[in-house]
């Protein structure tokens, strides 16, 4: 039997102990979290354990001594599509961990670290402003923490439900009604029971992605099957690995493209076809993942002065993210467990968050700014109603080259390159002095 290459399954398993995988196939089905990914991306080719030379002399020329296995550290890279937490949280109710959208959220978070759950609440009374929203109750916020804002009477130009993701700046539970103060203007004033939605936010927390043995599941084994689920013993495609994180690599904006996100899993030892288990009831075991945003339609990017809240967005040709998070591996003689060989645990080192695009039309005042060092907000956002919506956040960023001459199509552009850096102008918390914040809603 020959197997279909298209055909693709992956699954994790959040490790109690580092190196720990399920037990066997009906393990996997019953524990395993399968996801939805971008099947080309899930690349095996480069799995392999090291082979060491063997140099002891010889009596023949050609008389050459076989290979001895050496460690065992694999990875592999795959893509997943980037979307929204797929459902409604209601008023006075905290973003649910079983949301249908909710695993992208978690397979950011275990590659960044931090992940924070947002509530909703409504607007209340007629007082609010672009920037300073009345709402039921504000205590469940903090300064930081983001909300997606939805009109019952939309703005001109957007449709029903739309809502506008911006963060909280400022919180006073003692006036009467409860207020926030938003980083953003927005579009108008909200009314009497408009919905302020509750939002996701991953961010990165050194904490936690410096130390992958600290506490349960920080690391996760993975199991990756390809080929026909009913092919015979002797042609199956599947891999154990165990000991695993997860690096988030690269995400990249493009013109009527789809938002994707891609990754790089690191072990500490791997099953390979040989001995693979080989799951085959997964009709019990739903496959998580939503339909993908498209990019494009009510797409805004947002760039902004640090200090103010004027909404001035921006037209962008490309917008392309290196986060700057690197996952590396503790590398020892000794191995901590048999399926952690050479590899202590996971770790992370100082790095660089880069934001390159092209802003349109051409204009002189990126030179004026990067002469002047000025320090900007800037945020990327793919609007949609409560449930797909979608945006990146950088809270400080400056320019990190000089702007240069760029054609789209026809016409020029000019070419920026950002520097994203953490800030403590909202206070010291992980989440409010993130350099990336990546929010659904």
């Amino acid at each position: 039997m020959s197997n279909i290459a298209a055909l693709s399954l992956l699954a994790y398993y959040s490790e109690s102990t580092q190196g720990t995988p399920p037990a066997d196939a009906a393990a996997w089905i019953d524990d395993g979290v399968r996801l939805r990914h971008i099947g080309e991306t899930l690349d095996m080719s480069g799995v392999e354990r090291s082979l060491l030379e063997d140099m002891r002399n010889q009596s023949r020329v050609f008389g050459t001594e076989a290979r001895v296995q050496g460690l065992d550290n694999p990875e592999f890279p795959f893509a997943v599509y980037g979307h929204g937490l797929g459902e409604t949280t209601a008023a006075g109710d905290q973003a649910a961990t079983d949301a249908p959208g909710y695993q992208l959220a978690d397979l950011l978070g275990h590659s960044l670290g931090g992940i924070s759950r947002g509530y909703s609440t409504t607007v209340s009374g007629g007082g609010s402003t672009a920037t300073v929203v009345a709402v039921a109750d504000a205590s469940d916020y903090a300064v930081g923490d983001f909300v997606a804002v939805e009109f019952a009477t939309p703005p001109a130009g957007y449709a029903a439900g739309t809502a506008w993701p911006r963060r909280i700046t400022a919180i006073d539970t003692a006036a009467n009604p409860d207020t926030i103060t938003l980083d953003q203007a927005l579009p108008q004033a909200p009314a009497a029971a408009d919905l302020v939605h509750a939002c996701v936010v991953v961010y990165p927390d050194e904490s936690v992605i410096a130390d992958s043995s600290a506490a349960s599941g920080r690391t996760r084994s993975w199991l990756v099957q390809k080929g026909l689920p009913g092919a015979g013993a002797s042609v199956r495609e599947a891999w154990v690995f165990r000991g695993c994180v997860a690096e988030l690599q690269q995400f990249e904006f493009g013109r009527n493209a789809l938002i994707q996100f891609a990754f790089k899993v690191m072990g500490g030892s791997h099953v390979d076809p040989s001995s693979a288990p080989w799951p085959t009831a997964w009709s019990t075991n739903t496959e998580l993942g939503l339909a993908p945003l498209a990019i494009g339609p009510i797409t805004e990017v947002w760039l902004e002065d640090q200090a103010t809240t004027t909404n001035t967005r921006v037209h962008v040709s490309s917008f392309s993210v290196e986060p700057g998070v690197p996952r590396v591996r503790n590398e020892v003689l000794t191995s901590h467990g048999v399926n952690m060989q050479g590899t202590y645990g996971y770790s992370t080192q100082p790095a660089e968050t880069m934001v390159t695009m092209n802003i349109v039309p051409f204009g002189i005042d990126q030179w004026s700014d990067q002469v002047a060092e000025t320090a900007r907000k800037l945020r990327w956002s793919r609007l949609g109603p409560a449930g797909s919506g979608l945006a990146v956040h950088f809270e400080y960023v400056t320019h990190v080259k000089t702007p240069g001459r760029q054609v789209n199509g026809a016409n020029t552009a000019t070419g920026v390159q950002f520097k994203a850096h953490e800030s403590t102008t909202l206070g010291t918390s992980e989440l409010q002095r993130a350099k990336l914040c990546i929010v659904m809603w």
